[in-house]
């Protein structure tokens, strides 16, 4: 099986180079430096093959390069296929992130979705936050004497800021970036361990991972509920890093507790809620939205907008009469409303409450006190 360290070592930056060579990842400075002297654009059959441009007025004109070259596959190395938990089927050969992945014309809308999120008046709003995580880091190893800048500072603040902007507990940080390096490291530089799991999983089954992973970190274990993607995500953790999982993700809590809150709405409440927002956004206009996004994005791809606009296309095709449109439409948000609902009770922090106001401030008066008494 072929580890992070048994990859040959590089001879010429030109035509061989790795982006997970340790003299890269420490300081690629000098490597470019020396390519934009004598091949501006490198290229390498490591990883499925790619082409490194150094210089700033090749990457402008690469990136403007289109049809010609695509942002579908946004990462240098060949990601490792997304397949159902359940059944194995391969649901997908690449990671679907848009805008980054969207190639024009469906960059544009999707990229205008998220512009308010970054204008400059809602990026404000976080910086107070943002300033102080960075001196909360900086105090953290100020008086060590030093420290690593991108493990203990650089990349402590993407993943906490994330969870800032997203109303998310900000002591998950170490999750995420565990999450983060099993895609884009663990399981990208070394696809045959992936796969040697993947076989393990398919020939002695569930049990034999959750006997390991236990073996190795109960912890660990006990968070992965014998899901079968989060075994797989902890074992290569371990077999990469040699720390068991929940150490390698460890990171500092924030000096404060959470609770989290699942409003339980009855089954039948909530379809007729959907059922009614459904028929409100189709009374609002939906059909004529459906119609000018194809009249002005005729190669965008409906699938990607979401539940709805393709049956409103083929309602504007005379495919589908529109109730028949808007009963499909219905149908599909009620069952990912099952599948949203499935995942969030498996989280063991929630706590389940009828959607009743004035019960749940009670409740949170009642919590906050006993905190306080103990």
């Amino acid at each position: 099986m072929t580890g992070l360290g048994a990859r040959r070592p590089v001879e010429d930056w030109a035509t061989d180079y790795d982006i997970f060579d340790p003299a890269y990842c420490a300081d690629p400075g000098p490597i470019w430096s020396d390519l934009r002297q004598r091949c501006p654009i490198a290229h390498t059959e490591r990883w499925g093959g790619s082409w490194l441009p150094t210089r700033y007025d090749d990457v402008a004109a690469l990136a403007r390069m289109v049809p010609a070259l695509s942002n579908q596959l946004p990462i240098v190395v060949p990601p490792v296929p997304f397949t159902d938990p359940e059944t194995g089927e391969v649901l997908r050969t690449r990671p679907h992130i848009p805008p980054i992945s969207s190639d024009p014309p469906f960059h544009g809308p999707a990229r205008r979705l998220i512009l308010p999120a970054f204008a400059p008046p809602a990026v404000g709003r976080h910086e107070p936050y943002t300033r102080e995580l960075a001196h909360r880091l900086i105090d953290g190893f100020a008086g060590k004497g030093g420290c690593d800048g991108a493990v203990d500072y650089a990349q402590q603040i993407p993943p906490r800021v994330i969870a800032h902007l997203l109303g998310v507990d900000e002591g998950r940080a170490g999750e995420f970036v565990g999450w983060v390096r099993g895609i884009l490291e663990f399981g990208a530089t070394n696809p045959e361990l992936r796969v040697a799991l993947e076989q393990r999983l398919e020939l002695d089954g569930v049990e034999a991972l959750d006997a390991e992973l236990r073996r190795i970190d109960p912890a660990a274990a006990e968070r992965a509920q014998r899901n079968p993607r989060r075994m797989i995500r902890a074992l290569e953790i371990h077999a990469v890093t040699g720390r068991p999982p929940s150490v390698a993700r460890e990171s500092d809590p924030p000096p404060w507790s959470t609770t989290i809150i699942g409003l339980d709405v009855p089954l039948a409440e909530l379809d007729q809620r959907i059922g009614a927002r459904v028929a409100q956004m189709i009374d609002a206009g939906w059909v004529d939205e459906v119609a000018r996004i194809r009249r002005e994005f005729p190669a965008a791809d409906l699938q990607r907008l979401g539940h709805g606009y393709p049956e409103l296309a083929a309602h504007l095709d005379g495919r589908l009469s529109l109730s028949e449109a808007r009963d499909s439409t219905t149908r599909q948000v009620r069952q990912y409303a099952r599948r949203q609902l499935t995942w969030f009770r498996a989280d063991r922090r929630v706590q389940w409450l009828p959607a009743d106001l004035d019960m749940i401030i009670e409740r949170l008066r009642v919590g906050i006190m006993t905190a306080e008494a103990s």
